[in-house]
């Protein structure tokens, strides 16, 4: 299937007038742009390395009919920030979010026994802050119109990263008034992103939050953070730079 420059997909539950069970080995993989799936129901198995390095898919909600995810089938997935397992998944494999270090956010609706900071099932829940069984309790997640993704942690807000795969990247200037940090690999392995601006209301950019952004050569620093070309502080954003430009020198 792998048509990279899809944004979004909607699998079908019928082709050529036979039902989808499956979804294939290595069937989204490497779908660098793919940042919304749709699964319908009637889907039973997720094979390995389906969604491998899909890096802008930010969240994932699996039907009720899915029971087994393969290995790695979700690794790599940097931008993965949410899941929601349907209520018959009985096996998750190992490594099946191998990599997918930002899922933040469980809804398991099934009966295995996961929970936040475990390192069973695949992985799924080893940086996980919530894990809810009730499909009612309240995200800590949210989306900004033009496509941040913040997380609330008890009024500290982590900006999470960005669905679009842009050049440009301007960061917000608050996030409901508020200042904010960015989380470990925010924009990790974001190919395209060129050139960026830090607003003053960025408090911390966490380790690793711009690594392997090989072509980030441009940093306009309006924050109160010390960047430097070359430096793989502050979580690598000036790491790349050949220019910073810093509001406070004036340069």
């Amino acid at each position: 299937m792998n048509d990279f420059t899809a944004e979004e997909i909607v699998i079908p539950s019928m082709h050529e007038g036979l039902p989808v069970t499956d979804i294939g080995a290595g069937a989204f993989s490497d779908c660098f742009n793919l940042s919304s799936i749709t699964i319908p129901e009637g889907i039973k198995t997720i094979q390995p390395f389906a969604f491998y390095f899909c890096v802008k898919l930010s969240s994932v909600e699996l039907p009720n009919s899915v029971t087994h995810i393969g290995k790695e089938a979700f690794s790599a997935c940097s931008n993965l920030t949410s899941i929601t397992l349907g209520e018959n998944v009985c096996e998750i494999a190992d490594d099946a979010f191998y990599l997918s270090d930002k899922i933040i956010e469980i809804y398991n609706k099934s009966s295995l026994s996961i929970k936040a900071g475990e390192n069973g099932y695949g992985g799924i829940a080893l940086h996980a802050k919530d894990v809810y069984t009730s499909m009612d309790e309240k995200s800590n997640l949210t989306e900004t119109s033009d496509g941040f993704i913040f997380y609330n942690e008890d009024g500290n807000y982590y900006l999470m990263g960005h669905k679009r795969n842009v050049r440009l990247l301007e960061l917000p200037s608050s996030i409901k008034g508020n200042g904010y940090s960015i989380y470990p690999n925010a924009f990790a392995y974001s190919l395209n992103l060129e050139s960026i601006v830090l607003p003053n209301s960025v408090k911390e950019i966490q380790e690793n939050a711009f690594l392997g952004c090989y072509v980030l050569i441009e940093v306009k620093n309006d924050s109160a953070l010390t960047i430097v070309a070359g430096s793989n502080t502050n979580g690598m954003v000036g790491y790349y730079a050949k220019n910073v430009y810093s509001s406070a020198n004036g340069s």
